[in-house]
């Protein structure tokens, strides 16, 4: 099993209210041709993370979450079930926890990066 799971591609979430935003569109286009050559796979959410892939981005850099998260730590303290969890970006926009329409963020949870722009996974996804 352990043989079959080191050929897996690696996932690269792309959490955006709409993934034809500018930001969301330039990032999908960057990974698109890794994605083709079977070494990572893209996920699209359009819903807000889940209380646990929260937790863990914030380990990864809650500087650039905070930037995009209105009240992580409280959200942090919440009930996996309660809002803004498991509910969309555009409610969580809607309510003032996500900050910007456009706003995007990619995780790749192998590797433990993440970003908000085209240049940060460049910088990051070069070779896989």
């Amino acid at each position: 099993m352990f043989r079959s799971l080191q050929f897996q591609p690696r996932i690269i979430t792309i959490f955006c209210k709409d993934a034809s935003n500018h930001r969301a569109t330039n990032i999908i286009n960057y990974l698109k041709p890794f994605e083709t050559a079977k070494k990572l796979d893209i996920e699209i959410h359009d819903q807000f993370p889940t209380r646990e892939q929260l937790q863990y981005m914030s380990q990864i850099d809650s500087k650039l979450l905070n930037k995009q998260i209105n009240n992580l730590n409280t959200l942090l303290k919440l009930r996996p079930h309660e809002p803004p969890f498991n509910e969309s970006i555009k409610d969580a926009i809607n309510q003032g926890v996500w900050n910007h329409e456009d706003g995007t963020l990619w995780v790749d949870w192998e590797k433990q990066k993440m970003g908000d722009s085209l240049k940060s996974i460049e910088s990051e996804i070069k070779e896989t």
